[in-house]
């Protein structure tokens, strides 16, 4: 790895603190791809979620600071497929990458998503990453820049690294289950919903203590007496077979 200046380190060190402080996986991204704009310099960038099953990997609700809509929705459909960076990617495993590293320029040049997608961007050279922990793939992080600008350092390499085993590490954390698109996590809601007859107020706590809150904060947050979430909480352990708050959380994240 490279040597990062004591600056670049104090840098690494804010963007942590910050994305270690947010529990919503659209703050996180969106603190992550502020942090980048000081540490790697770019002109473009997005940050996108990510599930796999087996080998079948899938991105999707992708954000950017500085991406139009329509430059987004014309990489996720007409260019994702084939894009080349994307044979790099293995279900469960962080990777860190330079697009020179992947195609010589002479083929990259070639490939229509730089001749239809980057090129009317402006955009030639690509530094990513994808976020992985626990075996599971949570999204990618992609940063691209004129030809200009030359290629991404060494140093800049070791500063997405870094980034990218944080995030990982706190996506993992957060979310062991991993993550779905919101369609999908919003069928298997309801489906958890039916499957275990749960009223519309158990549902609300059970989606609380899903948080980490406590009987105390779930009380606040719905306005009820923590009697009442006691009671809630209890009639969730028997209709899901359960009797502690972690085989809760394991239950759920199976099921959903």
């Amino acid at each position: 790895m490279a040597e990062l200046t004591h600056a670049q380190w104090q840098a690494i060190h804010r963007l942590l603190l910050a994305v270690y402080a947010s529990e919503d996986p659209d703050e996180v991204r969106r603190l992550a791809l502020e942090g980048a704009q000081g540490l790697i310099p770019h002109t473009k960038s997005f940050f996108d979620l990510g599930a796999s099953r087996g080998d079948r990997m899938q991105f999707f609700s992708p954000i950017s600071l500085n991406m139009t809509e329509e430059e987004l929705r014309r990489y996720y459909s007409c260019y994702q497929a084939s894009d080349y960076t994307g044979w790099l990617f293995r279900p469960g495993e962080t990777l860190v990458y330079r697009d020179s590293e992947v195609v010589s320029d002479a083929l990259r040049e070639d490939t229509l998503i730089y001749r239809n997608w980057m090129k009317p961007m402006g955009i030639y050279y690509g530094l990513g990453c994808s976020l992985c922990w626990g075996g599971r793939l949570y999204g990618s992080l992609t940063l691209f820049r004129g030809r200009a600008a030359g290629d991404f350092t060494d140093a800049e390499f070791a500063v997405l690294e870094v980034l990218a085993a944080h995030l990982s590490l706190h996506f993992g954390k957060l979310w062991p289950g991993g993550l779905r698109p919101r369609a999908e996590k919003e069928a298997g809601e309801s489906l958890l919903v039916e499957r275990y007859s749960l009223t519309a107020r158990e549902y609300e706590v059970l989606q609380q203590v899903c948080r980490g809150a406590a009987n105390r904060e779930i009380a606040a947050a719905l306005f009820i007496s923590e009697n009442t979430v006691k009671k809630h909480v209890n009639s969730v352990f028997r209709k899901l077979g359960v009797t502690s708050r972690a085989q809760l959380l394991s239950r759920v994240y199976e099921e959903r």
